[in-house]
């Protein structure tokens, strides 16, 4: 069973915010989603993660950190072709802040 990683490596200037997308390579499941947010952050950059129209992480708000690196086990199945998606808010009025996120995914779809 292979598995593959969509990484979104994003730089958003003051005030900016964006959508980022990317097709699923096959029908699989989603795994594990990990983020990371250099020092300096202070919480000021908003992020969520899903596929389609559905949300994959958080279900509801957003993830704000600073000097973090967490990693979350998910479970949402995915079909092939559909856009996974990650939505990054930079809320800081000053500074560009560089957010990495990787999404995790197996072939196959779990039940």
């Amino acid at each position: 069973m292979r598995t593959h990683q969509i990484v979104f490596d994003e730089t958003l200037e003051p005030l900016t915010g964006d959508t980022f997308k990317e097709s699923c390579p096959f029908d699989g499941t989603i795994i594990n989603v990990y983020f990371q947010y250099p020092a300096g952050c202070q919480s000021l950059v908003d992020v969520a993660v899903g596929h389609g129209s559905e949300r994959c992480f958080p279900h509801k708000g957003y993830i704000a950190l600073d000097d973090a690196h967490p990693a979350f086990d998910v479970e949402e199945a995915v079909p092939k072709g559909e856009e996974i998606w990650a939505e990054i808010n930079n809320g800081d009025s000053a500074y560009d802040h560089r957010i990495i996120i990787i999404l995790t995914i197996r072939e196959g779809v779990s039940k």
